[in-house]
């Protein structure tokens, strides 16, 4: 799984990359002098209109002093600059939908010496950005257009295109029509899974069902600059069942949960 590899002691070939940090970390895991690395060097939504990601804001609200990096990463994801398992800092570029547009922010944590977290840093790509504020639950943003939601895309434990269900095939290719309609400006795509399994395999399932939705609708002629995927796992379920019942009886329960979330944002 990703997340094993990405943070695993293990990974030789991590830990020979990104080995040193930009910023001067204390033993504490403090910067008075925080260092952001160039924004066109995020590794994520290189295909995208905006590199970085579109987080959040409840899971960024989540972050907090004494946190793994297993934890930060279940919330935020991998960091965005090619930083391996040595490093002190983790760099992310945070796009937010605003009524004046696409925001961006840096957003740097960094890591003590027993890697636990300790210091969160801001820093404003879009002039006259308030990050912090941008951040948090409930901070007013652009309404979408238009959201659709299936439920009955993928096969169980499946995530390619060819694990698609008839129905779940026929409800995308109608919203892509949909899509293109409205002429676009963003289209982001999140995938969710339910609670059955570990936090790190949920992570990366639903990013990858959500990037195959992506694929899937610029294939059939959505704007590939304009889409833009991520995965939240099993963080954001929308129905909670009885975890004593049959395993059975529990899937068929928590199918809501295991959804794609696409909402589409323009003028």
């Amino acid at each position: 799984m990703k997340i094993l590899t990405f943070l695993g002691t293990g990974a030789a070939a991590l830990a020979l990359t990104a080995c040193s940090s930009l910023s001067p970390v204390t033993a504490e895991g403090m910067t008075d002098a925080p260092v952001f690395p160039a924004t066109d060097k995020a590794t994520v939504g290189k295909r995208a209109e905006h590199l970085g990601t579109f987080p959040d804001p409840s899971a960024l609200a989540q972050i907090r002093a004494g946190m793994s990096r297993e934890q930060v990463y279940t919330l935020l994801g991998e960091p965005h600059y090619n930083e391996g398992v040595r490093v002190r800092e983790w760099d992310y570029l945070l796009n937010f939908n605003t009524p004046r547009g696409v925001q961006t922010c840096q957003y740097k944590i960094t890591f003590d010496q027993s890697r636990l977290a300790q210091g969160f840093y801001w820093n404003p790509v879009t002039p006259n950005t308030h990050c912090a504020a941008l951040a948090k639950p409930g901070t007013p943003a652009q309404a979408p257009r238009n959201s659709f939601t299936f439920t009955d895309t993928f096969t169980l434990n499946s995530y390619q295109l060819g694990d698609m269900t008839a129905n779940g095939r026929q409800q995308l290719q109608q919203a892509a029509s949909a899509i293109k309609s409205l002429n676009a400006k963003t289209v982001m795509v999140v995938g969710h899974t339910d609670r059955l399994g570990s936090d790190a395999y949920n992570l990366d399932l639903s990013k990858k069902r959500a990037e195959t939705v992506a694929d899937y609708f610029i294939a059939q002629g959505v704007p590939a600059h304009a889409v833009h995927s991520t995965g939240e796992g099993k963080s954001q379920p929308v129905v909670q069942c009885d975890a004593n019942a049959p395993l059975a009886q529990q899937v068929e329960c928590l199918k809501p949960n295991r959804r794609v979330v696409v909402k589409v944002y323009g003028e």
